[in-house]
């Protein structure tokens, strides 16, 4: 499969979002090789993190996240004539393509107080659009699950949980400060990795064939 993934601002910045799909397309070179992968990339950027890997960066011009989902990444999808698009934030880019978004949670909806009223709307509108049209969707926990499928009365069976990873590098550097008396047990399961991973080498047939033959995007 010919699989793009937005990693917009990895190399740009170190945040949460950025570490997230860093690790994600490390994983995905290493456990399926037999795929082709796209990294959409800010001016490159992304190479300065990821490069080594088996993949190939595709860049993105404008800094601008709207310029980027709403333009350009939907034209290199053509391009690239791409099976999977993977996007870690619910700002989906409108294409014919299979799509897959991360919704990590509703905490706007949650907690209002702690965002501006501007991206409030923003996010209900983009979160919910992204929710609806999106051949599957991943989050993080049962919790966030139940959520969106209630908020947005979306099929359960279209989201699939897939909790954050710690990662081998947090690991390696507690296992050295610590000693074996306060230790924190090492967490063996994969995350976003392992199950978008599924999806491409069809190792979860059954969450494959529904994103293949999928109708519910309306793009």
């Amino acid at each position: 499969m010919r699989i793009g993934i937005d990693a917009h601002f990895v190399g740009v910045r170190h945040g949460g979002n950025e570490v997230h799909f860093e690790n994600l397309v490390r994983e995905l070179a290493r456990t399926s090789p037999g795929d082709e992968y796209f990294i959409f990339t800010y001016r490159f950027a992304a190479r300065s993190r990821l490069n080594g890997e088996r993949v190939t960066f595709v860049p993105l011009t404008r800094r601008s996240v709207a310029w980027q989902r709403a333009v350009q990444i939907p034209r290199w999808t053509s391009r690239l004539d791409l099976d999977l698009l993977h996007v870690p934030f619910n700002y989906l880019p409108v294409h014919r393509c299979k799509k897959v978004v991360t919704i990590h949670d509703l905490g706007f909806l949650r907690f209002p107080e702690t965002y501006a009223a501007a991206d409030r709307i923003r996010m209900r509108w983009l979160t919910r659009f992204a929710a609806r049209h999106a051949d599957h969707v991943f989050t993080v926990s049962h919790a966030a699950k139940a959520e969106i499928v209630d908020e947005y009365h979306v099929d359960g069976g279209r989201v699939t949980v897939t909790p954050n990873r710690i990662s081998a590098l947090w690991e390696r550097s507690n296992r050295a400060r610590t000693s074996s008396r306060c230790s924190v047990p090492s967490v063996a399961w994969n995350g976003d990795a392992a199950t978008i991973a599924s999806y491409s080498s069809g190792a979860a047939a059954g969450a494959l064939m529904s994103c293949s033959s999928s109708s519910t995007s309306t793009d």
